[in-house]
């Protein structure tokens, strides 16, 4: 007798991405596309369909989205549906994912992957005044150290972000 139920359609989805990258910072768009990799052992198994669920905390609780069961093969450029509006600047997301197959059996969901939202306008500077080095053309900056104090008043991630081009120029 077959069982109705089997834990070998249990394996979560991986391969997780935003705007195809893994783990992205600074994403900037508030319409955020989705990408993941269905895992089934079964051969020439396919996805039916997915439930993508967006929050602020890595616990997924109190959702800020969630896409509800979807009737869908897709697994790569998913959008879900107002969450351009739902979205904030500079903040850190947690997202997962679930899927079925084509019996409808579900997976578990996803580990959680991470997202941040660009800076946007919510960008503010404690000295308000950033320093441009000159150089002539001759002078390249070579072993150029940058120093800064932070604190974390709440939340649980910080992302820096820097820009030099090729010419070690800023």
């Amino acid at each position: 007798m077959v069982p109705l139920f089997s834990n070998k359609h249990t394996q979560a989805p991986d391969g997780l991405r935003v705007d195809l990258l893994e783990n992205p910072l600074g994403i900037q768009t508030m319409d955020p596309a989705f990408s993941w990799r269905m895992n089934d052992p079964d051969t020439n198994e396919v996805q039916t369909a997915y439930r993508v669920t967006v929050s602020k905390k890595s616990s997924m609780k109190n959702p800020v989205a969630q896409s509800g069961w979807v009737a869908s093969n897709k697994n790569t450029n998913v959008h879900l549906e107002g969450i351009e509006a739902l979205l904030e600047e500079n903040q850190l997301y947690y997202w997962q994912v679930e899927t079925k197959d084509k019996e409808g059996n579900a997976s578990k969901a996803s580990e959680p992957a991470t997202f941040v939202t660009n800076v946007g306008s919510k960008w503010q500077s404690l000295y308000g005044v950033w320093p441009v080095i000159q150089h002539s053309d001759d002078q390249t900056m070579a072993n150029y150290r940058v120093e800064q104090t932070l604190s974390i008043h709440s939340g649980d991630a910080l992302a820096i972000l820097g820009h030099m081009d090729a010419n070690g120029k800023n």
